[in-house]
């Protein structure tokens, strides 16, 4: 459990961080607009290529601990489904996450205000649901 919480905690902690850096003319930064442009500029933009796939790789790496029960040993089996639910599960490759979100994105545009980080989820849960 106590994994569960570190890993938590650095998932927030990214978000964070691309949160603190903004400014108030920079309130976009950090949706899923903002991410999806990151991860469509064009492969000389290497910095915002890396950015993309580290954000999405990341996020991937705490969904399938979770979806591989990594944290719910010895826990209630009420909780273990609830983890489950909230995981990614399968052979997924960073490139196959990052395709996953970008797609989602740009599918639902309506979407395009909700934080990044749930619009990553959201991407992978949906894709690679755990079962």
């Amino acid at each position: 459990m106590r994994i569960l919480v570190t890993l938590a905690a650095a998932t927030l902690a990214l978000g964070s961080h691309v949160t603190t850096a903004q400014t108030t003319s920079q309130a976009t930064e950090s949706n899923v607009q903002w991410l999806l442009g990151k991860c469509q500029e064009s492969p000389a933009a290497t910095f915002n290529q890396g950015f993309c796939l580290g954000y999405v790789a990341s996020t991937l790496y705490v969904l399938t601990a979770i979806g591989a029960d990594m944290f719910t040993k010895d826990e209630d089996p009420r909780f273990v489904e609830k983890m489950k639910s909230l995981g990614a599960c399968g052979q997924i490759t960073y490139g196959a996450a990052e395709q996953a979100f970008v797609n989602r994105a740009r599918k639902h545009p309506e979407h395009w205000g909700d934080p990044a980080r749930i619009g990553v989820e959201t991407a992978l849960i949906e894709t690679w649901p755990c079962k």
